[in-house]
């Protein structure tokens, strides 16, 4: 996974968990960043990484500084890098199962 792809999906992790922590809807954070809520669920989903202007207006809607956005998403992107690969995924991977025919 690239380094562009993990810090956008650490950052969406870090939005909704701030998002969540502030007690607002996606639309509502949406209303008092005066963007659209779809840009907030690509932002949170890692579609999409905000400008350093939507940062810090992301951040003045959560009522915190960028740089606190910044550091956690450095905080989550060190803790993933350090996390053992001993054969272990992030993801469950999928099985697939056979279907029983009807007799």
């Amino acid at each position: 996974m690239g380094v562009d792809l993990e810090a956008a999906e650490a950052f969406g992790l870090v939005l909704r968990a701030r998002r969540l922590d502030a007690g607002l809807t996606q639309e509502q954070l949406a209303f008092e960043a005066e963007i659209q809520r779809v840009y907030v669920s690509k932002l949170e989903l890692g579609k999409y990484q905000p400008t350093l202007t939507m940062l810090l207006t992301l951040a003045k809607a959560l009522d915190c500084t960028a740089s606190d956005l910044v550091d956690e998403v450095e905080q989550h992107l060190t803790s993933a890098h350090r996390k053992p690969k001993s054969g272990a995924t992030a993801r469950p991977q999928r099985v697939r199962v056979k279907a029983k025919s009807a007799k």
